[in-house]
């Protein structure tokens, strides 16, 4: 176990975060026009930082700041750091700092995109349906939920090797989307997924990793798109589970980490890069 601030990171989650870390990154930057160089320079230092941790002779250059060769460095450097960690050639405090240069950069990038303007002015929406489950998809609704820095107490994942990490504690989905897919014939419905947080009221196509949202008591950051798998495709006429893919438009579900626990209630407002976020 790794512990970062209040966040715990199980052997699992440390490997699938070193692997997932282009993917991470990735996600952070998809459908922006330009990249902001401050960025840029956060995703170089989490590079940097693993290069100097596995013992690289030189560090990235301070050049490689394209979005797409630094994407291909961190999946290559966090597939190695992830290796590194499960074959037992790291000690913990050395897999421990690791880590944390990583989610301390990785948080940081959020920060950039947020002070180059890229989210966009504050917005409200509303809390349409939480959904908690003791194991998997679907969920089911309920009208109030307790949140810690793991995500909603007593709403367990089936399993643990693509879930569960500190930056998946909350799973939130678009209602709109949702029957959206309904009127196309679809049988899916808020909770089938697998979102915690079914919202209302909000333009999906403008929410993306990197935003700070406060939801009634609890304030968040969306950290990834959520990648569907084939436990979801009964929902679909054709099985086609991969129409919720990032990549087919604004459909996906969105992953959040937890900046401040706090309690959910059905209806709660939901506010989307408040004003006091900003910086």
């Amino acid at each position: 176990m790794i512990t970062l601030g209040p966040y715990e990171f199980t052997d699992t989650d440390a490997h699938r975060t070193f692997t997932n870390l282009g993917e991470l990154w990735t996600h952070l930057i998809h459908g922006l026009d330009e990249v902001p160089m401050a960025a840029c320079g956060e995703a170089l230092v989490v590079a940097n930082g693993l290069s100097a941790a596995l013992g690289d002779r030189d560090a990235v250059s301070s050049d490689a700041t394209d979005p797409d060769v630094l994407a291909l460095r961190l999946s290559d450097l966090g597939q190695r750091a992830s290796d590194r960690w499960r074959d037992g050639d790291w000690d913990l405090a050395t897999a421990s700092a690791a880590l944390e240069a990583a989610w301390v950069s990785l948080r940081g990038i959020g920060f950039h995109l947020r002070s180059a303007g890229a989210f966009g002015a504050e917005r409200t929406a509303a809390v349409a349906q939480i959904n908690v489950s003791g194991g998997g998809a679907p969920k089911h609704p309920v009208d109030a939920v307790a949140v810690d820095y793991a995500g909603i107490i007593g709403d367990i994942q089936g399993s643990r090797q693509h879930h569960g990490r500190p930056w998946q504690a909350l799973c939130l989905w678009s209602a709109e989307v949702i029957s959206g897919f309904q009127a196309q014939g679809h049988r899916i419905g808020p909770g089938s997924a697998g979102e915690n947080l079914t919202i209302a009221g909000l333009d999906w196509s403008g929410m993306r990793p990197g935003m700070v949202l406060h939801i009634g008591e609890v304030f968040c950051e969306l950290s990834s798109y959520t990648m569907p798998c084939t436990k979801i495709a009964q929902w679909f006429s054709d099985g086609d589970y991969r129409r919720i893919d990032y990549r087919r438009g604004p459909v996906s579900r969105i992953y959040a980490t937890v900046l401040v626990p706090g309690r959910i209630a059905t209806g709660d407002e939901v506010i989307v890069e408040p004003a006091s976020a900003v910086h």
